[in-house]
């Protein structure tokens, strides 16, 4: 869910919401925190030369991700539909 949020605010238009805000937080343990801040530091810096394509194609990337979004809906809406369907006791796949 939270990257569906994260992808959301991003086509808006939210281009600060794709940098992480906490780069020392340790997430798998396979990097120490410092390890990890560079890391994270590194890619926002790359994220943010980015910044200027994204705002010129926003609309497109809007669209896009409005169609993604209908997509998504309508397979959760149809899995829904058949698992009401599904006589009890049987799964629905």
């Amino acid at each position: 869910m939270t990257q569906i949020q994260k992808l959301v605010r991003f086509l808006l238009g939210d281009f600060d919401s794709i940098v992480d805000e906490d780069p020392g937080r340790d997430r798998d343990g396979s990097l120490s925190r410092i390890q990890q801040a560079v890391t994270n530091q590194e890619s926002n810096e790359r994220l943010r030369k980015l910044i200027p394509v994204l705002q010129e194609y926003s609309p497109q990337f809007r669209e896009f991700g409005t169609q993604l979004l209908a997509r998504l809906n309508e397979k959760a809406l149809s899995r829904a539909l058949n698992f009401a369907r599904a006589p009890p006791g049987v799964l629905a796949l």
